[in-house]
């Protein structure tokens, strides 16, 4: 008999709550406005298009990284981006309480770790990593010196936890295959996971607890925290850890049989990340002007400013009343930069820019933005293509409107984000925004209502 305990998550969005037909919920509907006017309006519709983008890479924002559906782990020296470092505090809590085993002695104890493999965009799997994964890695395992934040307190990037008594290290690739384990007449899959030896002292203060229970083992262990040291050989990986699965636990074993501390849906996690640009990427940070190549880096790296400045004169010319039927935006990843160990994200996304703050802002229609980002403005990868494309009609419907009725143009260029969660991604992508060879494009179709 063979049996099979490979986990595959799915994470997907809400669909559409305005979906007319079950087909429309790819797209931001084109007609959008046909309500207000008959059917044949597109028969007089008028068309634009605008290719002088200017484009840079700028610092991302801080991202929350107390509440993601699962952990990222490791280390990459990108040679596209430059080094991305992820490095993880975990939970491990007691499920079932009882007396200690004050009369045990710890054989050996071990930190074993799930690997989650795969989210999905829009029923598209993926593989959730990042580099070579022949790479071998230097860690280090630490207990984490102070109780875990408070789950009222937000907890972001910038984040950097109390370490403790040093409790463990590991050297060595990531295998990311199934392996079989026999057990009589039974073969079962194995799920990848990664096995840590640590200090047995440790677990000897496990075994030496007064009483089995959660209170008692904050008074030796509050967390464990992992953090990479450097790249062995290969550019290095970044994978994710499944963060809330009992399958992710701390064995203490003694005698025949082990003491079992897992991770699950109770524990926390927090991540925390360091990204140190490369030269191409640090001449664009803090700069102005325009660059034909520009970074997206996920882990609180890099977006990229989009602006338009025809665009504008397009809002600020309309002062008569149109619809706007539809407004997109294609945006072509550098195809050289795609590889096997270097795979673009699934997903990116579209955002406003504050006029004022210059800060990045959702679109003003944000429950349909906010939860059904793949379904409405777009940005999954098209392979097609080799990019993304975003479908904006209400966003610039509003712009125009606006300078119509108050002469005031709210268009402030967009930025371009690798999603931080939903899906959590480690990738980065490489964007040709060369206006030469219209790389970065907007089109509009529009209907003017005399």
């Amino acid at each position: 008999m063979k049996h099979n305990n490979r986990k595959i998550k799915v994470k997907g969005l809400l669909p559409l709550f305005f979906l007319l037909a079950v087909a429309a919920c790819k797209k931001e509907a084109t007609d959008i406005g046909l309500t207000l006017v008959e059917n044949d309006v597109l028969e007089n519709s008028e068309k634009a298009s605008f290719s002088q983008a200017v484009c840079r890479t700028v610092q991302d924002d801080s991202i929350r990284t107390d509440f993601l559906s699962t952990g990222l782990f490791g280390m990459v020296n990108d040679p596209e981006v430059g080094t991305s470092i992820a490095s993880l505090i975990i939970e491990p809590k007691i499920t079932e309480s009882g007396d200690g085993f004050a009369d045990k002695t710890a054989d050996s104890t071990r930190l074993i770790l799930k690997f989650d493999l795969n989210q999905s965009v829009g029923g598209v799997p993926y593989l959730l990593r990042h580099g070579d994964t022949a790479s071998q890695i230097a860690f280090d395992v630490y207990k984490l010196n102070e109780d875990m934040p408070d789950d009222s307190v937000a907890i972001y990037d910038s984040y950097r936890p109390e370490l403790g008594a040093k409790i463990g290290e590991y050297t060595g690739a990531f295998n990311l295959l199934n392996k079989e384990e026999i057990i009589g007449d039974d073969t079962f899959d194995i799920s990848p996971e990664i096995i840590i030896t640590l200090d047995n002292t440790f677990g000897q203060e496990i075994l030496d607890l007064s009483s089995f229970n959660n209170d008692e083992l904050k008074t030796i262990l509050k967390g464990v925290v992992l953090v990479p040291k450097n790249v062995i050989s290969g550019d290095g990986v970044i994978v994710a850890i499944e963060t809330r699965s009992t399958l992710s636990r701390v064995l203490v074993y003694y005698d025949t049989t082990n003491v079992t501390i897992p991770l699950g849906v109770s524990s926390k996690s927090i991540n925390y990340f360091e990204t140190t640009p490369n030269a191409a990427v640090a001449s664009q940070l803090g700069g102005s002007g325009h660059f034909d190549k520009t970074y997206l880096q996920s882990m609180n790296g890099t977006k990229i400013k989009i602006e338009f400045p025809d665009l504008n004169t397009f809002i600020q010319q309309n002062t008569d009343k149109i619809v706007i039927n539809e407004a997109h935006m294609t945006v072509l990843v550098d195809q050289s930069t795609i590889t096997s160990e270097y795979a673009v994200p699934p997903r990116v996304l579209l955002y406003a820019v504050d006029t004022l703050t210059d800060k990045t802002v959702f679109f003003e229609d944000l429950t349909d933005f906010q939860n059904q980002t793949t379904l409405n403005y777009g940005g999954a990868y098209d392979a097609g293509i080799v990019g993304y494309n975003f479908r904006f009609n209400r966003f610039l419907q509003r712009l125009v409107d606006d300078y119509r009725t108050r002469g005031v143009d709210n268009f402030n260029g967009f930025y371009l984000r690798v999603p931080t969660d939903s899906p959590l991604t480690p990738h980065r992508a490489v964007i040709n925004t060369n206006t030469a060879q219209e790389a970065i494009k907007i089109s509009v179709t529009y209907t003017k209502l005399n």
